[in-house]
């Protein structure tokens, strides 16, 4: 953790929904240039630079992750759309508030496939 991931994560909580990382951007864009199959799985703030950085997923095989990043203030369309994504597998404990706004907008059917009971 540093700075920077702290910035990154008061932007989503204030509502940001397009934090980037150059790093994991360049690694997806090198990986689809070369055309490699590949699964991909993040926890918290690595979700939400995963959503960001996936330009194409033709070469995705699976996409996994664990208490998404996210907020009540972030566009609700936007969480709907990334909370029943069917390419998205997630991997969420109901109580924690890190993914609480994302599973907010969770259709019934991903959460009985998503949410870990603690």
């Amino acid at each position: 953790m540093n700075l920077g991931d702290l910035k990154d994560d008061a932007e989503i909580l204030l509502g940001k929904t397009n934090v980037q990382d150059k790093a994991v951007n360049d690694l997806f864009k090198l990986l689809d240039e070369h055309n490699v199959h590949f699964d991909v799985a993040g926890h918290s703030l690595g979700t939400e630079f995963i959503m960001n950085g996936l330009q194409k997923d033709e070469y995705v095989d699976k996409i996994m992750l664990f208490n998404p990043a996210s907020s009540g203030l972030q566009d609700s369309k936007l969480l709907n759309e990334r909370a029943n994504n069917p390419k998205y597998s997630y991997f969420i404990n109901g109580s924690d508030v890190v993914s609480h706004g994302i599973y907010q907008q969770m259709s019934n059917e991903k959460i009985k496939e998503s949410v870990i009971s603690v």
